[in-house]
């Protein structure tokens, strides 16, 4: 997670540069403001934004692992209720794989709460996409942050975004683990419904692939905990931002 110390400073530095900053002896404040102006107006409107933005991020995913556990454990519930397939006898369309009690449809599939799963694991997804990209709008503002930085601020601001753009790229990771189980899961939970078409060798047997939902609770635990280490270099570049504009 993003230090909190820098969420605690979202609210802190707006005070600063407010009615106290009023009170300072004129001459120091005006050569404070001069100096200082872009770099606070980014540590305002595109530093503590992005922070903001990744702290939701994280949750996201912590959100997208309880998701990715829960998966694992529908899908294993499932499997242990779900009746063994019966050929033997009667139509092969009606009696083939996930076309029992314990589907969600007679035209098999994953159980209902595997199908739930998806759902919400959609929504967390496509919340932590739609996030990034609002974090990356904040971080490729060219008004904020120089291509070729020259003065100390703006070299302070392009160390700020690099470190920020660091935990963006871990958190893309964690991104393509969630859509990746998701779409895959989706897309074998149609593959497994009752699929009308015979296979080529067998004119009375149906197309209907087994189907057991993915999970990658490991895997999304091994890139959040990269994410948490790319973190650790944001307040070492952030803070001496927040210092210069008190």
């Amino acid at each position: 997670m993003l230090l909190p110390t820098l969420l605690v400073l979202v609210a802190q530095v707006g005070p600063a540069a407010s009615p106290s900053a009023a009170q300072s002896t004129p001459p120091l404040k005006e050569i404070g403001h001069v100096r200082s102006s872009t770099l606070c107006t980014a540590l305002r409107h595109n530093l503590f934004p992005a922070v903001d933005g990744l702290r939701i991020n994280d949750a996201l995913i912590s959100r997208g692992q309880a998701i990715l556990i829960r998966t694992a454990e529908d899908a294993a519930a499932y499997a242990a209720s779900a009746s063994p397939t019966d050929t033997s006898a009667g139509d092969p369309f009606a009696l083939e794989a996930g076309a029992n009690a314990g589907s969600v449809s007679p035209t098999g599939g994953g159980s209902a709460g595997s199908e739930m799963d998806g759902f919400q694991l959609g929504l967390v997804y496509n919340s932590l996409a739609k996030n990034l990209d609002k974090v990356e709008a904040f971080l490729n503002d060219p008004h904020s942050f120089a291509v070729s930085p020259t003065s100390d601020d703006e070299r302070a601001l392009a160390l700020a975004k690099s470190r920020l753009e660091a935990v963006v790229a871990r958190q893309r990771a964690s991104l393509n683990i969630l859509s990746a189980t998701a779409e895959t899961n989706a897309a074998n939970d149609l593959k497994s419904r009752r699929d009308v078409i015979p296979y080529e060798h067998c004119m009375t047997c149906a197309q209907t692939p087994a189907f057991t939902p993915l999970s990658a609770p490991r895997s999304l635990a091994a890139a959040t905990n990269q994410t948490q280490q790319s973190e650790t270099g944001v307040a070492p570049a952030v803070l001496p931002i927040v210092a210069a504009c008190r």
